[in-house]
């Protein structure tokens, strides 16, 4: 069964479950909402796997391409439709690991 994570009402949340950032420059994981959070840590734990079995040291290019990849595996697990952004790939491919 596919979800839909957040609402796209107005003063809610936007449609990928993320809070305004009211002048904040950076987002983190916790601006979004829970479902989105277990999302963005499963994407996480993949992108780590992927950065480690593969290259630790890759290119940026490389490493962008690994998170789009975890992110697909990540929301397919979780049964959601919900689409990647600048944002989101940020969080997961600068995670300190």
């Amino acid at each position: 069964m596919k979800t839909e994570l957040g609402t796209t009402t107005p003063g809610a949340k936007t449609m990928l479950g993320m809070n305004s950032l009211d002048g904040k420059t950076r987002a983190k994981a916790a601006d979004y909402d829970v479902g989105t959070q277990c999302i963005i840590q499963t994407t996480i734990e993949i992108y780590c796997t992927l950065l480690l079995s593969n290259d630790p040291y890759a290119p940026h290019s490389k490493e962008v391409e690994w998170a789009k990849s975890a992110w697909g595996l990540a929301y397919r697990h979780h049964e959601v439709d919900l689409p990647h952004d600048a944002t989101l790939l940020k969080l997961v491919s600068l995670y300190i690991h």
